[in-house]
């Protein structure tokens, strides 16, 4: 287990984070900006001590009061948003000299190169590389000290989306593959829901709260909530496919969802709908392009935020948001447990499609 308690104070911010997170898989941090993740990430790193407080891993003590182990008897690889190789070797030197700190049998850097994508760059210098393969050579080359947990701090910033969508899936199989706890943090809640197993949400410098991806997206309580990109997972089964329509037909709890594709086999798809994508109705929309309706039931009705409310949704058991105007909620009349269709203007596939 990864147990940390620490406290730490800054003259103009100030942390104080507690958390327990089992050594397997991939676990985020996430918060608005300023809310202290890269700072945590450097305290478990040993980069920046933490003033006070426990840190340990598993049997080890990294941080026990004011008494820290220094980053290289840690055993936690580091991936920087600026990635962070020395410009003056080639990529294959940054590997080699990674290396030699392995605790154990490193990869061979062929091989991970071939999977990350940078087979053509070994011998290139690194200040030759664009930002997005530094960005593959930096995980690389943590791999090849074979950290004990390793730590990402928005690893992917520099990719585009297609290649931020392969290397999350490489980032996912080299954890299972190599037994790696990762530690992730990311302004994306994409790359959060497609990784992390468990979230610590960070606000104003304290954990708000821990749990999955799922709980915490869909709590309006929460600051999540007050993301632009605030987000629900909604699981759905394949039921059939509209060879007319060209759109697979998908059930959550009884109703259909259309969804454009090509997926005809029986397959469980999760969708991520963003509460800006979704309309409430009293009644049935008629001459609308709007072609998904979900009729649900008003769990929770958030407090108004610039003239916005969150109004959390129960859809047979399943959680969904909608960010809608608090002039809308009054015209609506909206109560706790009223039921309501939901429009669903859009959502994403978690595997990376888009609906």
């Amino acid at each position: 287990m990864l147990q940390v308690d620490i406290t730490h104070t800054l003259p103009d911010f100030s942390l104080q984070a507690a958390f327990t997170l089992p050594e397997e898989g991939i676990h985020g941090i996430i918060g608005h900006s300023g809310a202290g993740k890269s700072t945590l990430l450097r305290i478990l790193a040993g980069l920046t001590p933490a003033q006070q407080g426990q840190i340990h891993c598993g049997e080890v003590c990294w941080q026990n009061g004011t008494q820290s182990l220094p980053p290289e008897q840690r055993s936690a690889g580091m991936v920087f948003q600026d990635s962070r190789l020395f410009h003056w070797l080639t990529v294959q030197e940054n590997l080699q000299l990674a290396a030699r700190f392995a605790k154990g049998n490193s990869p061979e850097p062929a091989q991970l190169a071939e999977r990350l994508g940078f087979s053509a760059l070994l011998d290139m210098p690194a200040r030759a590389l664009s930002g997005g393969q530094k960005q593959r050579v930096a995980l690389a080359r943590a791999l090849m000290a074979t950290p004990r947990w390793l730590l990402l701090d928005e690893p992917l910033s520099a990719l585009d989306h297609h290649a931020r969508r392969l290397l999350l899936d490489e980032i996912a199989a080299l954890s299972r593959e190599l037994a790696l706890p990762m530690l992730y943090v990311s302004h994306a809640m994409e790359e959060v829901v497609t990784l992390c197993r468990q979230v610590v949400l960070l606000h104003q410098g304290r954990v708000e709260a821990t749990g999955s991806p799922v709980s915490l997206f869909a709590d309006p309580a929460l600051s999540l909530a007050q993301h632009p990109d605030a987000a629900v997972l909604l699981e759905t089964t394949v039921s059939g496919y509209d060879h007319d329509g060209r759109q697979i037909l998908a059930s959550c709890g009884g109703q259909t969802l259309r969804i454009p594709g090509d997926i005809r086999t029986d397959a469980r798809l999760l969708l991520r709908v963003m509460a800006r994508e979704v309309i409430l109705s009293r009644a049935p929309l008629h001459g609308s392009s709007l072609q998904n309706a979900l009729q649900c039931q008003v769990t929770c009705i958030g407090q108004p935020q610039q003239g916005m409310v969150m109004v959390q949704l129960s859809c047979a058991g399943q959680p969904l948001l909608a960010r809608i105007s608090y002039r809308a909620l009054s015209q609506l009349d909206l109560h706790l447990h009223d039921t309501v269709l939901a429009y669903i203007k859009a959502a994403g596939l978690v595997d990376g499609g888009t609906v």
